[in-house]
């Protein structure tokens, strides 16, 4: 406070002050606790105690309304901006603020009270009180003139206000304050808010503003097909624009697309590649399934061919581009089925990227018994599909083959079973050896295509460059090794596997089928058990062998008519009426009313629900994980209603559930106190055991053999005995081996990688020490607190006690 010239006398003054300013807090301090000030090697330090701190408070509650919005609940939003700005009193840090120790911290302040007055304005728009905004805005743009968001605002308020001409003027304004002072124009999204005003009504953009899903505020349709609808939307809170694709009712309510709609989601959404196009949320409810993609600037290739076919290079650089998008996908068992220039879009710098992956995959044979009718009517369909749907990744290099085709010359082979023409019929000058290659990826019979993608990618590299294939090299030299270029990490680190990893989930195959037996002894439903309780420590890979293993296997028909259940899966949560609504609503054919409270009527509630939501003969199977957590619930007696209504539905003479619930060892007790229940998990339980040695080595070795990656000589070994008998083995070692998968040197995990990490036990606490090393000691101390309270929490405390430590965790 005194700055570098302290007084003469401040050694003696201070401790005065710091006297003084004890007894004003012992006085102040609120009945939760009281600030403490202790000496500290370089003065004093002063510890909040029981006091909220108003910053803290100010940023919690920020935090709180992008929640609120995103999860489209507007009001609410405002409500919690206005209470975090009715903190606010003058300037950050009062007389002090100008102090140069201080001036970042206020800066950082100014900047995030600003941002809470636009998003409070930008709310207000969206709720329809665009006039009441137009002066709080007008205070924001004189504040900051440079600033667009503000100035973006006030235009689109202006707008919406009937003041057409104003917002116009508002533009130029800020326009010519750009060119003036800094020699800029707007933004492009700016110029296009401009146009946007100066041709359309602001009834209609306000038409356009009021249409939201699930947050997400839906614009124009950019496109539409037999059974899908595409808009651009913004994503809330980021304001990114996406594209949503909505699928229409007619399918969407289809069984087979109800059961298969979510695995094949998470699929997707689990594949990962530069030039696919991302898909960052998916999901489904009666009517209508939802994917939410990146959207890119280009456009679809066909509308750019329409103007002039690609340059050879271009296509070159769509067929290497193209092909690894693809190459990445088949490697997880992912087939597109409807590569065509429709779905290969481009950004700004001429890159192509796959669009819609695996929604032709998910609409797949569930209308009239064949493929989409995008996929049947479609130039670009391969003769396989127009035959009988049967598709493999031999239907996708067709596909992009047609289309590399179609980009060079503007020619589609509409009939799909004659010969495909030459090159030069169309377009002069193109290498001859490229009809080579499009003879044989184009073949009717699959068979006789190229095998893989990444053949037809060298075939066209080595036709446009005049060299060899590498595949035709490594045959020349027997030395050579084919080389697998897959940088995905096949472990799973502390994440939890999910019904999409499948394929990469080993060690549990004896597991699995025990609880399949459990489920339908001898594949047969009619002497299964309706419940199987699935029950181990924490950290035993309960979850994970029910969704990655159970799950999947039933999808595949392990037990007689499984492929045609449907699944719901749920963590009972603080709600878990509200959860099981919400997992039968994603995989519901009917319109439901309120589940809810037909769920909580009586005891045959969950019965009555699937009656109202399921077809008449749908067989659902239920999964609960962590049914622990119904036993901790704060409400009296929830707990004891749902598993009455669970029962209910198991022991329903007709009943058309089974459940699947995992459930932690220190809680076996709890659903034995339940009358109804204890029978069945008596009956249904199957204990999850610590892997065997053998199943260690499966769980290490087989999800990289894949890859063309090897364990060096030794380390398997050395990797079983450390992992042997450890507590919390499973997360550990995948934590150790995803950490150990970025250390491989030319496909090898090698031993000296693998003691560097600190082995099974050592890797996770390395990666502790290293991300406190980084903390200040205030940091570090909150972060210990936390912690050792997490670690309390999980020990099977008393509910009372869990029930404070989750209210002081948050």
């Amino acid at each position: 406070v005194w700055g570098d010239v302290p007084p003469s006398k401040a050694e003696r003054t201070l401790p005065t002050y710091v006297t003084r300013l004890r007894k004003c807090f012992e006085v102040a301090g609120p009945s939760g606790g009281s600030v403490s000030i202790t000496k500290a090697p370089l003065g004093y330090r002063l510890s909040p105690g029981g006091f909220e701190i108003d910053i803290h408070k100010f940023r919690n509650l920020l935090r709180e309304a992008r929640v609120a919005e995103s999860n489209g609940q507007l009001d609410d939003a405002v409500s919690i901006i206005d209470s975090a700005l009715s903190l606010w009193r003058g300037r950050p840090f009062g007389d002090l603020a100008d102090e140069p120790w201080l001036i970042a911290d206020r800066e950082q302040l100014v900047e995030e009270r600003f941002r809470a007055l636009e998003q409070r304005a930008g709310l207000q728009i969206e709720l329809g009180s665009a006039a009441e905004s137009v002066g709080a805005l007008e205070v924001l743009v004189a504040e900051a003139p440079l600033r667009e968001r503000p100035r973006e605002l006030h235009m689109l308020a202006l707008y919406r206000s009937g003041r057409q001409p104003e917002a116009l003027r508002s533009f130029q304004a800020y326009r010519s304050i750009l060119v003036d002072e800094l020699g800029l124009e707007p933004s492009p999204a700016l110029v296009d808010l401009e146009r946007r005003i100066a041709t359309r009504s602001p009834d209609e953009e306000q038409e356009d503003s009021n249409r939201r899903l699930r947050g997400y505020r839906l614009h124009e349709e950019l496109g539409s097909g037999a059974f899908a609808v595409v808009h651009r939307a913004t994503q809330p809170g980021v304001e990114r624009n996406v594209a949503i694709k909505v699928i229409r009712e007619e399918l969407a309510n289809q069984p087979e697309f109800v059961r298969r709609f979510e695995t094949e989601a998470q699929l997707v959404a689990k594949i990962e590649h530069p030039y696919i196009v991302p898909l960052y949320d998916y999901w489904r409810e009666p009517g209508a399934a939802y994917l939410v993609m990146r959207m890119l600037p280009g456009g679809p290739l066909d509308r750019f061919v329409s103007a002039a076919p690609l340059l050879i290079q271009d296509a070159r650089r769509m067929a290497t581009q193209i092909s690894a998008a693809l190459s990445t996908a088949h490697r997880v068992g992912v087939v597109h089925r409807d590569v065509k220039p429709a779905n290969v879009l481009l950004d700004a710098e001429r890159n192509f990227f796959l669009a819609d992956f695996g929604v032709a995959s998910m609409i797949g044979d569930s209308v009239d018994g064949g493929p989409s009718g995008s996929s049947r009517s479609s130039d670009f369909a391969s003769p396989e599909q127009r035959r009988n749907g049967e598709v493999s990744a031999a239907t996708d290099i067709y596909g992009l083959a047609a289309t590399i085709f179609f980009a060079l010359t503007g020619f589609a082979n509409s009939s799909g079973e004659a010969a495909w023409p030459k090159l030069d019929e169309f377009r002069k000058g193109l290498p001859k050896a490229l009809d080579g290659v499009f003879s044989k990826a184009l073949e009717s019979n699959p068979k006789a295509r190229f095998q893989a993608i990444e053949e037809f990618a060298e075939a066209f590299e080595a036709a446009i460059t005049g060299t060899k294939t590498l595949r035709g090299a490594a045959a020349e030299g027997p030395n050579k090794a084919e080389v697998v270029d897959d940088r995905s990490n096949p472990y799973k680190g502390l994440r939890p596997f999910m019904e999409s990893d499948a394929s990469e989930f080993f060690g549990r195959s004896q597991l699995i089928a025990e609880i399949l037996d459990k489920l339908a002894p001898s594949g047969e439903p009619a002497c299964s058990e309706r419940l199987v309780a699935v029950v181990g420590p924490s950290g035993s890979g309960k979850s994970s062998v029910v969704r990655a293993g159970v799950l999947p296997a039933l999808r595949n028909g392990a037990i007689n008519g499984s492929q045609q259940w449907f699944v719901a899966s749920m963590h009972p949560g603080q709600d878990p009426y509200a959860e099981l609504a919400a997992a039968l609503e994603r995989v519901a054919v009917r319109p439901p009313r309120d589940l809810v409270s037909v769920l909580k009527s009586s005891d045959q509630g969950l019965a009555h629900a699937i009656d109202q939501v399921m077809p008449a003969d749908g067989e659902l199977l239920l999964v609960i994980d962590q049914f622990e957590e119904l036993f901790t619930l704060d409400t009296e007696g929830v707990g004891n209603r749902f598993l009455n209504g669970l029962v209910g539905a198991l022991e329903d003479a007709e009943s058309r559930v089974r459940a699947i619930v995992t459930l932690r060892a220190d809680f076996y007790d709890r659903p034995l106190r339940h009358a109804g229940v204890a029978d069945m998990v008596r009956a249904g339980t199957i204990a999850v055991l610590p892997l065997s040695p053998e199943e260690l080595a499966e769980a290490i070795v087989a999800p990289v053999t894949a890859r063309g990656v090897e364990l060096e000589d030794g380390l398997l070994a050395e990797m079983l005995i450390d992992a042997q008998n450890q507590p919390g083995q499973l997360p550990l070692l995948q934590f150790a081996l995803a950490e150990l998968w970025e250390l491989r040197r030319d496909g090898v995990l090698t031993i000296k990688s693998y003691k560097a990490l600190g082995g099974v036990s050592g890797a996770l606490a390395q990666e502790a020490e290293n991300l406190c090393a980084g903390m200040d000691q205030q940091d570090l101390r909150r972060t210990r607190r936390i912690f050792g309270r997490l670690v309390f929490l999980g020990e099977g405390v008393e509910d009372t006690r869990r029930r404070a430590l989750r209210s002081e965790l948050g």
